[in-house]
This record gives structure tokens, sequence and C-alpha cells, in this order.
């Protein structure tokens, strides 16, 4: 194949592990070479890619079999681990991106980019089912801020946990819980209608109204179906105020929202 003066002849030239035996010829304006790779395969490259193929193939076949294999973790909990810690703050589709990359958490650089420097720095503490913690949760992922962690743990250092003042200090909701044995959700009601820290670990009052149907009227104790009849108030009215602790002297006293009027043959 004739060789046009005005392009360069490449024959003996070698770029990574290509080199070129021959000039192919001309194909859509474009010349090409017949070249073979150190591995002994032989392809046909352009001018214009000569230099930038690096092999037929067998080095980037290398290179997947090099990293998949360098430590043989592929896959297992410790890598997904840093994989997810690592898109979290990297990838804006990340569907926690928006809780660290955006808020400028990022991944030092010794675990950037090496798992290996991971797994030397972390790995000896890690236990399946563990999860990695910051100690400053504005901190960035780094040996010095990263601890393991279970679940339990993990829940009571997130930003969304509140810290509440108790008759034994001050603590989280859910620690706060723990120790009294109350649920957060009464805990929390709790507070929000105002409640003094003092009486904030007060029992809930218990009213068992399946074995024992009485409660205090101002006609006495009596059964709460019957209470209910003599006053025209509902049941479920009556119980409510019973278990939130009306005085009994107040116990028939009509809804503000009820407007009807009863007459004595009512009682």
């Amino acid at each position: 194949m004739i060789l046009n003066p005005r392009t360069k002849d490449l024959t003996g030239q070698k770029r990574f592990f290509l080199t070129v035996e021959s000039f192919a010829g001309y194909r859509k304006w474009k010349g090409w070479w017949n070249v073979v790779c150190d591995c002994g395969k032989r392809k046909i490259i352009s001018t214009e890619n000569f230099g930038v193929t690096k092999s037929c193939g067998c080095w980037r076949d290398q290179r997947i079999k090099e990293t998949a294999t360098k430590h043989g973790m592929a896959g297992t909990p410790i890598f997904c681990v840093w994989k997810t810690m690592r898109a979290r703050c990297n990838n804006p589709r990340n569907g926690s991106y928006a809780n660290y990359g955006s808020r400028g958490i990022t991944v030092c650089d010794r675990w950037k980019s090496s798992f290996e420097n991971f797994l030397a720095d972390m790995g000896a503490t890690y236990r399946n089912g563990l999860s990695l913690e910051r100690v400053d949760n504005d901190g960035d992922y780094s040996p010095e801020n990263c601890v393991w962690a279970d679940s339990k743990t993990q829940g009571r250092n997130k930003r969304s946990n509140r810290y509440i003042d108790t008759p034994s200090g001050r603590m989280l909701l859910v620690e706060a819980a723990e120790l009294s044995g109350i649920k957060r959700e009464t805990l929390a009601d709790r507070i929000e209608h105002g409640w003094p820290a003092s009486r904030l670990f007060y029992p809930p009052k218990k009213v068992n109204f399946a074995a024992e149907r009485h409660i205090e009227t101002p006609d006495g104790r009596m059964r709460l179906h019957e209470a209910a009849k003599r006053s025209g108030i509902g049941v479920a009215t009556l119980r409510r105020r019973s278990e939130a602790g009306w005085p009994a002297s107040m116990m028939f006293e009509r809804p503000e929202n009820r407007k009807r009027t009863f007459s004595a043959e009512h009682i």
C-alpha cells in the first residue's frame, strides 16, 4: 500500500504496548496501521488512535483483574461500607447525599481512593452488623473521627435526636424513655404540654375499666354506665375524664359544645 507523502510513517514506532509493523491503508480519509501487542495479538488502528490506545485490550483486562483481586474483599460487608461512605459524600445521585456531601462532609485523602488504607485503619475493630460512625457529626470521614457503632448507638447520635431535661438531669429522649420505662411518645407529649422536668417520670395513670367500671362522681362512686345514664354524658367522655384525673365535683359538667338541656326525668 502506497503511503501518502503527507502521512507520517509510523512503522517501527512503539506506544505503550503496541508496535507498528506496517501501513494498512486509507479508509474514510484516515490512515490505518497494522500493530502488534506485547502479548502477541495483532490489530489495526488509525493514526489518531496510535498513542491513545494502550494495548489490544489485554492491559485493560489485566487492570480489572488486579483491581478485583488486589485485596480479595470485593463484596464483603466492610468493603460495602467503604463504597457507601464514598458514594454518600461524592455522588449527588445518592439518596443520602443531601445529608453528607451537600453538607460539606468529605472522605479524607487517605481513604478516598484506597480501600486498603481504610481496611488497615478500621479493619481490626470491625464486626459484622456494625456501622461506621463519625464522632463529630459535622466532621469528615477520617481515622481520627470514625469508630464502629451498633445501630442503637448510632441512632442516638443522629442530628435529629433531642435532649430533654428530666429529674435525672439532661439526656436524650430515647435515653429518658429507657431509664423511666415510659414510651418516647408519652414523654414527648408531656414536654409539648409543658410538664415540668420534676414530674416528667411520673408513671402514667392506669385505669382498668374491664375489671373495675366505677368512677367517682358528684353523687358518689358508681358504675361508669350508670353515671353516663344519670348525667346524660357519654361513656367515652366520662372514661376520658376519669383517666385524665378530673375531680368528682366536675365529672358531670356538660361539654362546652353541647347545648342540650336535660330535664329531671332524664336523671
